[in-house]
């Protein structure tokens, strides 16, 4: 006869399965708003201690914090931006106004047809009541 075959001795690098991964834990970084207070007078190493946040801008971050004037470069020229915005569109639709009220002078029935029309849309869309 034959004997049988012995089983296979345990070595250390056998005993960890497929189940059960290593534990990496310990080598990724816990993402939190604590630090903690190594060497830090009055408390005991090791006990979170909360760190104020502040608010960066992003021309902030493309200086380095090294040109303080920088914010108020950026916030005047987006103030004078926005200033020629709204000053080019109002004379536009003060232009389309006046030109437009002198078209419909001439156009009565037109101007009268254009209310019409929006008033009776305006009643059509409003509620009639409730369905239960």
């Amino acid at each position: 006869g034959q004997s049988p075959a012995a089983p296979p001795e345990k070595t250390p690098e056998s005993k960890q399965t497929a189940e059960q991964p290593k534990d990496t834990s310990a080598e990724k970084p816990k993402e939190s708003n604590t630090t903690t207070a190594d060497g830090v007078a009055g408390q005991k190493p090791n006990t979170p201690r909360t760190v104020e946040t502040q608010n960066v801008s992003r021309i902030q971050l493309a200086t380095g914090g090294q040109a303080p004037w920088s914010m108020f470069a950026v916030t005047t020229l987006a103030t004078v931006a926005i200033v020629v915005f709204i000053l080019r569109h109002a004379l536009f639709w003060h232009r389309a106004l006046v030109k437009g009220e002198a078209f419909f002078m001439h156009h009565k029935f037109l101007d009268i047809a254009l209310v019409g029309v929006s008033v009776l849309g305006y009643i059509l869309t409003r509620s009639a009541g409730v369905i239960h």
